[in-house]
């Protein structure tokens, strides 16, 4: 019996099926690649198999934004992956392969970039092609922490779409070879993989642990936009599930929604409930995620306005675009204001009784919906709570209790918070044309007017870290950014209180100055622990490149040992001919006439 290739979508689950083939005795490969040290997962990743990819990938990958190292480039599909030079290594890869196992498997998500070549290479190998629901694999991969795919979704998303297609066209074209199977499929039932193969798992084996590919909270929503906003995404995913020999379990399909789910700006009984406005500006590519957060947690008495504050990028407006087609209140704006302007416009499309604020690449929770009758009764004026940080970094920050002394020298309750509606049209809204603090300025403000803030305690919403985030920006600059607001702030006590604002103004900017260099040195800790981390990864990814060299040269020596022996048996034969008995006097003689020349001439 010949091998098993595992191929499919990054972070659809091949692992896991791999995990399985191994579990059924089938070997993974000589040397492995090193699996990450942080969640204990095991790639079970042949290196000389990843190795022949990325030769593969790195040549062929069109030039465009994407991820080159997975084949994914908004340039277009890899080039050249039937060429004759390719087809010959994955030949020899594979004959090598059949010579050190009997029963192995080979897994790698890129192999999908290359099925037909693997594929002409032994009629006996068969495939396992494993795909999963592109939100849950776009979730998957931000945990990975990588800059393309935090600062942009799409591409996430382009890669599921080819490496889809790619499944779909193989499989139709080699259903008597290959296995199409979900993710979330083999997570529910892993027993149905050795089953389908006809390789019994062990009972063990058949054993998930809990939470794996557990479904997101907002499947749904994602699910209902995906068919509106990405119609060729829905397309290939119902397609998978129509041909897969294992598909999605239904209760990993989400029922339809009608969208809009949630009600438009406006729509309300003055005084009551909550009005959710996200501002947008070129930022479409998150603006999905947003939304379905929304409508995953809004109830009858939740609005959503989304305020397009003078996008230009065509990808934004497409989307803005088919959400104002959908129903959805879409408030547009010719720009400038900035996103305290955008917030302020937002808010007179409604009277609700509160008014919660969103950044479009934020996602709301639903416990700061939920707390809305804390506003409507009146026994708060701010509601705010701890949120989880995800995307660059992952961690959850619990707020403080508000006060002057908590909220100086620097703001620690974020935008997104509950804030009541007449709160606000006391203060003028939020302040326009304040740089990235209006959120700080709003609640010192709200402080000196006597505001009644709640704290929750629970994750209220979740705050996407991106390259370049506040939270990772130059202190000095911000230390810069925060004067205004504090001169601002200044200027608005009340003189009899503090005579001497210029003094005052100056205290803070110390003592911001002094938690800011603090919060420097931090910065600068974490900066070296990640370049040792990088050293980390780039001495692990040396060795593994080495280990992939002595796997070759141990092929290499492995040859010339058959090379020998094939040699000594051919020597044993002709010695015990009948040939050779006959000419050894004449071989003697020739090595007496050879001494003989060699000795020296007599003195």
């Amino acid at each position: 019996m010949s091998g098993v290739i595992v191929a499919g979508i990054h972070h659809a689950g091949t692992s896991l099926a791999t995990a399985l083939l191994v579990a059924a005795g089938r070997h993974p490969g000589e040397v492995l690649v090193p699996d990450p040290a942080p969640d204990g997962k095991r790639l079970l990743e042949d290196a000389s198999f990843l190795a022949l990819h990325r030769a593969w990938i790195a040549p062929r990958v069109p030039p465009g934004w994407g991820h080159a190292d997975w084949g994914i480039s908004s340039g277009g599909p890899l080039t050249g992956t039937g060429d004759a030079e390719l087809l010959a290594e994955a030949r020899a890869w594979v004959a090598r392969r059949n010579g050190e196992r009997e029963r192995w498997v080979a897994k790698d998500p890129r192999a999908a970039l290359f099925l037909p070549a693997w594929a002409a290479t032994d009629p006996e190998i068969r495939f396992v092609l494993v795909y999963r629901a592109p939100w849950e694999v776009a979730e998957s991969m931000l945990g990975t922490h990588d800059p393309g795919f935090v600062d942009d979704p799409g591409i996430a998303r382009l890669g599921w779409e080819r490496t889809a297609a790619a499944l779909l066209a193989f499989a139709r074209g080699e259903r008597g070879r290959c296995l199409l199977v979900s993710g979330e499929a083999l997570a529910a039932d892993p027993g149905r993989l050795g089953a389908l193969l006809g390789e019994p798992l062990p009972a063990a084996a058949q054993v998930t642990e809990p939470g794996r590919m557990a479904a997101h909270p907002d499947a749904a929503a994602r699910a209902a936009l995906d068919a509106l906003l990405y119609p060729e995404t829905a397309r290939l995913l119902g397609e998978l599930d129509a041909l897969a020999d294992l598909p999605r379990p239904p209760d990993r399909i989400p029922e339809p929604i009608a969208l809009p789910g949630v009600l438009p700006g406006g729509r309300l009984p003055p005084g009551t409930g909550v009005q959710v406005v996200i501002p947008c500006r070129n930022d479409g590519r998150f603006l999905p995620e947003a939304v379905a957060s929304v409508e995953t947690v809004a109830d009858e008495r939740t609005e959503l306005t989304i305020v397009d504050d003078g996008s230009d990028d065509p990808e934004t407006l497409r989307l803005l675009g088919l959400l104002a087609e959908a129903g959805y209140d879409v408030l547009r704006l010719p720009g400038g204001g900035g996103i305290g302007g955008a917030r302020n416009a937002g808010t007179t499309r409604s009277r609700t009784a509160a008014v919660l604020p969103l950044d479009a690449d934020n996602r709301l929770r639903a416990p700061l919906v939920r707390a809305v009758g804390a506003i409507e009764r009146d026994e708060a004026d701010v509601v705010h709570g701890a949120w989880r940080r995800f995307g660059s970094e992952a961690a959850v920050i619990e707020p403080p209790d508000a006060s002057l002394g908590t909220l100086l020298p620097f703001n620690r309750i974020d935008a997104c918070a509950l804030v009541a509606r007449p709160l606000l049209e006391q203060l003028g809204g939020w302040f326009v044309g304040g740089g990235l603090w209006e959120d700080w300025d709003l609640w010192l403000r709200s402080i000196l007017a006597g505001a009644r803030f709640q704290r929750i305690d629970a994750v209220t919403f979740d705050y996407r870290v991106r390259p370049g985030s506040v939270t990772g920006s130059d202190f000095e600059e911000q230390r810069r950014r925060d004067q205004p607001v504090l001169e601002r702030f200044a200027a608005a006590l009340p003189s009899a209180e503090h005579p001497d604002r210029a003094a005052l103004v100056a205290a803070v900017l110390a003592l911001a100055t002094r938690a800011n260099a603090e919060a420097a040195d931090r910065t600068r800790a974490d900066s070296r622990l990640r370049a040792a981390r990088a050293a980390t990864t780039e001495a692990a990814e040396a060795a593994q490149r080495l280990r992939h060299e002595l796997t070759v040269l141990r092929d290499e020596v492995r040859a010339d040992d058959a090379e020998i022996a094939r040699l000594r048996t051919r020597t044993a034969l002709l010695e015990g001919s009948t040939s050779w008995r006959v000419t050894a006097p004449l071989r003697a003689l020739g090595r007496w006439a050879r001494r003989l020349l060699r000795r020296p001439p007599p003195s």
